[in-house]
């Protein structure tokens, strides 16, 4: 069972693995990306996956003023 393809190799472990008398198949390459973002995303963008977490006060503001607790 092969998860998805990676696009630097362009299938050519699969061929490898076939030659080799190993059968494969791709399943569910889209289902299988989602579960990890991190590594599809660099691979396919060049670009790191980035999450950001912020709260905001009913009145817009991130932080308190200096000093302030």
């Amino acid at each position: 069972m092969i998860g998805s393809l990676d696009p630097q190799f362009c299938g050519k472990n699969v061929e490898k693995l076939r030659r080799a008398g190993i059968e494969g198949e791709v399943v569910e390459a889209k289902n299988i990306l989602s579960l990890n973002p991190y590594f599809s995303t660099f691979i396919t963008q060049k670009r790191p996956y980035v999450c950001v977490k912020m709260a905001m006060s009913l009145d817009g503001r991130i932080s308190s003023p200096r000093g302030s607790e």
